[in-house]
Parts: structure tokens; sequence; C-alpha cells
């Protein structure tokens, strides 16, 4: 609450001969004077001087004194009540000192009046208020003097808004910073070529694009649909907003390919499988089989029943028709079936949570195709652990698409890489050749030379030179007519790297990332399954 501020209100004594010499003590004995002005208000002096006359039946006519009051304003708040107000009348001096009213009781002489009123610190000053005066004849007691209140302020405590006191809220302006790029992102090529920056990112993704080999080229044929390729191009930038490197890429127009291909898959057989051995749910592996563990005969605890291992092995076998990913898992796994362990049929359910994972995958067949005929060739040398025989392994394409393919161990042991590589190449020439026969009584003419691709440089050797060298003379003489064809240009034996080279993924466990790079070689693509 705001302070209170004193006002002192005096009535002077009026001056008198004494009767008597006995006086009782005077107003300025007891309290000292009042000074002249209170808080910085001047106070008026009585004024003793005034008209003499006075106004019948008027009490305060006579002349006696002035009763200064302080120029506040003194509005008594509800809250805070001005007390009573009582004034301090002087002694009378012709009042006799002995009368019973003096000796009987004394004269109590009162404090200085003090009014108290509370103020609102909000309000405006008020004008003054005029000075009260007091007139008191030389006999008569003045009457108490109430203090005149001038007029009040507001109540205390009134909520002001900005409005009422004409404030307005200043509005908030936002400050918005534009950023215009100085290399604005081409959208066509011709944009791109100007600016040697995007230049250097375009040279970048086509060497990468060279040095993975991603495309080959071939003559271009009208009967095909060239599915085109455009540039993608984007700037990335660092945390701070700078340019952190320019991006582009050289992507194919998918929505130009041709929708005649079919699609060879087993989705519903596979689902089957799965419910059966109630691994619908069960969670998938990347590869078919591991390149790390390898399996052995007589590894782990033998199965008390295997009659579930060949029963899931049988539908394998029916599925890897279509499926050449698991060719060689499925293969590996049936030389067990006679006496399976726990460790062989952990490898089983592996396979089977990786066709879990790929599920949506099928064989892909166009129509739009050349006769020609072309396979990949290989031979795992010593890879069983038991016996050291090889595994070999072929794949033959017309044109695109994977015809047949073939993953089996060889019942003899080879005395070197080179041997068993020439075999494969053999058996995978039988093969060549009966499909050959087949398109010619078809009346489907092969317009080029069957090639078969081989990764053993002494194989391609051994194929063109007519020479018996004498390393080789252990090689049995029905397996030479490699060499007879290839004299008679009826097929070609070409060297091809081992990273190109598509028949690892039916000779070898793979791991990941040489496993994915060769499924869409092997024709394998995803598709909606309805």
């Amino acid at each position: 609450p705001p302070p209170l501020l004193p006002i002192h209100i005096e009535i002077p004594t009026p001056v008198a001969e004494p009767q008597t010499q006995t006086t009782s003590p005077s107003l300025d004995q007891i309290d000292p004077p009042l000074p002249s002005s209170i808080s910085g208000v001047p106070v008026a002096e009585a004024n003793s001087d005034s008209s003499k006359t006075s106004t019948p039946g008027n009490p305060l006519s006579s002349s006696s004194s002035i009763i200064p009051i302080a120029q506040e304003s003194l509005c008594p708040c509800p809250s805070s009540p001005i007390p009573s107000t009582t004034v301090r009348q002087p002694p009378n001096p012709n009042t006799p000192i002995n009368s019973p009213s003096s000796t009987s009781k004394p004269s109590q002489i009162s404090p200085p009046l003090r009014v108290y009123h509370r103020r609102t610190p909000q309000s405006k000053p008020m004008a003054p208020l005029p000075i009260v005066s007091v007139r008191t004849s030389g006999n008569q007691a003045a009457p108490p003097v109430e203090p005149i209140l001038s007029r009040c302020p507001s109540p205390p405590n009134r909520i002001i808004t900005r409005s009422q006191n004409n404030i307005q809220k200043p509005k908030q302006i936002f400050d918005y910073l534009a950023h215009l790029e100085t290399s604005l992102v081409p959208h066509t090529f011709k944009q791109a070529e100007k600016h040697p920056e995007w230049r250097k990112a375009m040279k970048s993704e086509f060497d990468a694009l060279l040095n993975n080999r991603t495309w080959e080229l071939v003559p271009n044929d009208p009967s095909k649909n060239v599915v085109s390729c455009k540039w993608l191009f984007r700037i990335k930038r660092k945390a701070d907003g700078s340019v952190d490197r320019y991006k582009a890429r050289l992507v194919a127009k998918g929505f130009t390919q041709s929708s005649d291909d079919i699609i060879l898959s087993q989705a519903n057989y596979i689902n089957e499988i799965l419910s059966a051995e109630l691994m619908s749910d069960c969670k998938s592996a990347k590869t078919p089989i591991s390149n790390s563990d390898l399996l052995k005969l007589n590894d782990g605890a033998d199965l008390t029943d295997a009659t579930r291992y060949r029963r899931v092995l049988d539908r394998l076998q029916y599925l890897s028709f279509n499926r050449p990913d698991i060719s060689y898992a499925v293969n590996k796994l049936s030389q067990f079936m006679q006496s399976p362990s726990d460790l062989h049929w952990n490898a089983v359910k592996r396979v089977l949570r990786y066709l879990r994972g790929t599920i949506q995958f099928g064989l892909r067949v166009s129509p739009n195709c050349d006769f020609n005929l072309h396979m990949y060739s290989d031979a795992d040398w010593a890879e069983d652990l038991t016996d050291r025989s090889s595994t070999s392994g072929y794949i033959l394409f017309l044109d695109r698409n994977p015809i047949s393919w073939s993953s089996k161990k060889h019942k003899i042991v080879h005395r070197s890489s080179t041997e068993a590589e020439y075999r494969v190449v053999a058996n995978a020439l039988a093969e060549l050749l009966w499909v050959k026969n087949l398109l010619l009584e078809m009346k489907l003419p092969i317009k080029d030379t069957p090639t078969i691709y081989c990764d053993n440089i002494g194989v391609t050797y051994l194929s063109e030179n007519p020479s018996l060298h004498s390393r080789m003379k252990y090689v049995e003489v029905d397996f030479h007519f490699v060499r007879n064809h290839v004299q008679q240009k009826g097929v070609q034996v070409v060297h091809v790297h081992s990273a190109d080279q598509l028949a690892d993924t039916l000779t070898k466990p793979l791991a990941k990332p040489a496993f994915d790079r060769n499924l869409f070689k092997l024709g394998l693509v995803t598709h909606r399954i309805t």
C-alpha cells in the first residue's frame, strides 16, 4: 500500500491576561510548535487581525485563530478509513484554578491530530484544498473542526488498459533473408555443360560407370526397344549452407521399358514350403549358403528322423528349376541325404530363410531376342573337403534369357584346375550342341557362332592348339572333341575375367557383394506378387 501522509491540525491559544498568578502550562511547553510547512506545503498563519465583526448565531464569527490544513487530497479509502478527528482545546483563562472542574479532573492535552489517507500511486495529483478558517471568541471554546475532504480520485486497484491510455502495442516486424544461388541446378545436359563444375561432376560419374563395366557396347537393332537415359543434377551442401560438392547421376528411363517380358515365379510354392515348416515369419538370410562354414559329411550329430530333411530338399530341387541362385546350395545339401546331421539341417533352414527374403524374385524371359547362344562354365577344383572332388557348373543363355544351367559334383578327382575346367567346358559344349540342334529343327537359324566363356586361360589354349601337350596326355580322348568343334568354327572358347564369371554362383559359396552382383545377370528380377 502507498505511504500514509500525516496531517497536523492545531488551534493556537487566544491571548488573554491571567487573573491569577498560577496558570496551567501552555501548549508550547507540552509539545513543540509545528513547523510553518508540512512536507513542503506552506501553512497559513493565524490571522488575528481578521474581521472583528461576528455573525449572529455563528460560533466561528469571533476572531480567534486560523487552522491550517496541508494542501493534500484528503480522500478516505474503503480499506483504510480515516479515524475520527479531535481538536485539542486550550485551557480557558477565565476558569478559576480551584474550581471543581479543575481540581476534580485535571485537563487532558490530546496529542496532535493525525489524519491518515490512502492515495493511489497511479492517480494524478489533485488541486490544492482551500484553507479552512476557524474563529473562536475569547471566552468560548472552539467546537471540534472536522477536516474538509476534497473530491475523491478513482477507486484504488483499478486496472487501466493500454487502450484507455491510448497506448498501442508495437507491431512485430520480422526480418526475412533471401538467399539467391549464384549457380542454379541445371535441368538439361546443355545447361550443365556450360559450367565447369557440372562438367567435372559428369565426367566423374561417367568414368565410374566405365570402371564398373555397367554396360557393353552392341550394335543397335531397330527391332529392340532401347531404353534411353538422362542426367540428374543436385548440389550437396554442408551444415552452414555452403556448397560441398556437385553431384551428377546418369539414370535410365525406366518408364520406356517394354512390358512384354514374362516373369517365371513360384512365390505361392515358396509360401507353402515355409508354412509346412512353420517358418513363415522367420528372419531372412542374405545368401542361401554360408561362405565361411564349409559342410562336411560327418559334421554334427545325426538327426533322429531324416524324413523331414529329405522332404524339404525334394521341394527345393523342384524350386531350383527357375531359381538358379539356389542351385549350388541344393546340390551341396543333397550330398548328405543318407545321414544328415543337425548342422546340415541348419543349412537347409538357411536356404528357407533366404527364400523368405527373396520371395519376390522371378526369372525374366524376354520375347524380343535374337537366336544367339552363349554360356558360362566354371569349376571349383578340389572343393570337397571329404574326397577332394570338384564341383562344376554352367549356364546357357539364348540371347539374354537363361534357358539351362547345372551345378554338379564330379565323380573323379582331377589332377589340376585346368583339367577340371576343361572337362566342364566339354560338358557345357554337349549341352550347347543339343540346344543348337533343337533350334535348327524348329527352323530357327543361329546368327552368330556360339561362345563359351571360361576364366581359365589354359583351357582356351588347349581348345585352339592342335598339338597334344605332354602334360595333358592323361585327359581322355573323348574330351578333345572341344578342340574339333573349335577347329570347325562350330564354337569358340573365350577367356573372361573371374569377376565377370556368372557360373561362380553355381560352383562355390559367394559373399553377399559378389552374389548380389551376379543375381541380375542371371536373369533374376523382382516383381510384384499378386
